[in-house]
C-alpha cells in the first residue's frame, strides 16, 4: 500500500504541531488529576466503599467513560485501600471477641 504524498512541513509548523500536541497533552493529564482527586474525597465521604452505580454515576459526572473510572481507581489503589481496611476492622473484632469473651 501506498500512502498519499504530503507536502514538506516546514520547521516553523513542526514546532507548532509539536507544541499543540503538548498543550492538548497537558489539559487531558490536568483534568484527569483533578478528577482523580474529586475521586478521592468522595471515597473518603464513601468509606471508600463504593455503592452499586457509583462508578456509572461519577463517570457520567466528569463527562468520561466508566473505563476511564476504573484506571482512576486503580492508579489511586482503592483496592489496597479496601483490603487494608477490611483487615484492621478484622483485628479489631477479634480483639472485641476475646474482651467480651472472659
Amino acid at each position: 500500500m501506498s500512502h498519499a504524498a504530503q507536502k514538506p512541513l516546514t520547521t516553523d509548523e513542526v514546532y507548532r504541531r509539536a507544541g499543540g500536541r503538548r498543550r492538548y497533552n497537558k489539559e487531558r493529564q490536568s483534568a484527569a488529576a483533578c478528577r482523580r482527586l474529586l475521586l478521592l474525597m468522595a471515597l473518603n465521604r464513601l468509606n471508600y466503599a463504593v455503592p452499586t452505580g457509583q462508578i456509572a454515576t461519577w463517570a457520567a459526572e466528569h463527562q468520561v467513560s466508566k473505563k476511564a473510572i476504573y484506571l482512576d481507581l486503580r492508579r489511586l489503589r482503592v483496592r489496597e485501600h479496601q483490603e487494608l481496611r477490611i483487615a484492621i476492622w478484622e483485628r479489631v473484632a477479634v480483639r472485641c471477641r476475646r474482651r467480651w469473651c472472659w
